[in-house]
C-alpha cells in the first residue's frame, strides 16, 4: 500500500446529495485507508430553506486516484 495522503470535501447539495452519505459510503468502500476528520461546517441555505453541511477529510494510503484507474 501506498502511504499517500488525500484530502477529500464533502459538501451537501440540496435535493441531490449528502456529504454524510457520500462520506459513509468512501468509508464503507474503501476500509483499508485511514481517515481522520480534519473540518466540518454547516452554513442555512435560504434558496432552499435548508441547511448545507461541508465535511473535510485526511485520507492516508492508497490514493483516489489509482482506485478510480
Amino acid at each position: 500500500m501506498n502511504n499517500s495522503m488525500t484530502i477529500k470535501e464533502y459538501i451537501d447539495i440540496p435535493l441531490l446529495k449528502s456529504a454524510v452519505n457520500e462520506l459513509n459510503m468512501d468509508i464503507k468502500n474503501n476500509p483499508g485507508l485511514k481517515y481522520e476528520i480534519v473540518g466540518y461546517s454547516i452554513c442555512k441555505d435560504e434558496t432552499f430553506s435548508s441547511t448545507v453541511s461541508g465535511i473535510l477529510v485526511r485520507w492516508e494510503g492508497t490514493s483516489f486516484e489509482k482506485m478510480r484507474k
